[in-house]
């Protein structure tokens, strides 16, 4: 069974990429700020707690989404988004490179786009 890694699975994309991929018998772990559970690393993706779950783990798919998205406050607080944006992925990234044979997907959402009062489905 595939080990599938998900950062940032408490947002809107990573819960349905969650329970789809449950649903299709993976064994899915998560990292998230707000979720707990045996199978969550309930932890910033800069902080070493994160790359001690992802080494100890050792996913086979890492499916990486976590970050801070709100464009509005990316312009009154850049230092604190690159911190978490740039430096949370490269801790992540540093983390999976002592995993062999893992592989890496980067998704991301044009949220930022969106009108926010658009009705779903856009």
């Amino acid at each position: 069974m595939r080990r599938i890694l998900i950062t940032g699975a408490s947002g809107f994309i990573g819960r349905h990429l969650v329970q789809s991929l449950e649903r299709l018998k993976y064994d899915v772990y998560t990292t998230s700020r707000r979720l707990d559970g045996v199978k969550n690393c309930k932890s910033d993706i800069t902080s070493e707690e994160t790359k001690e779950f992802i080494s100890r783990i050792s996913p086979d798919t890492l499916i990486h989404m976590a970050g801070i998205s709100d464009v509005r406050q990316s312009h009154l607080r850049p230092v604190e988004y690159h911190k978490i944006n740039t430096g949370g992925t490269l801790n992540v990234l540093s983390a999976m490179a002592t995993v062999p044979n893992s592989e890496i997907i980067y998704l991301n959402s044009g949220g930022a786009i969106y009108d926010s009062d658009q009705a779903l489905p856009i």
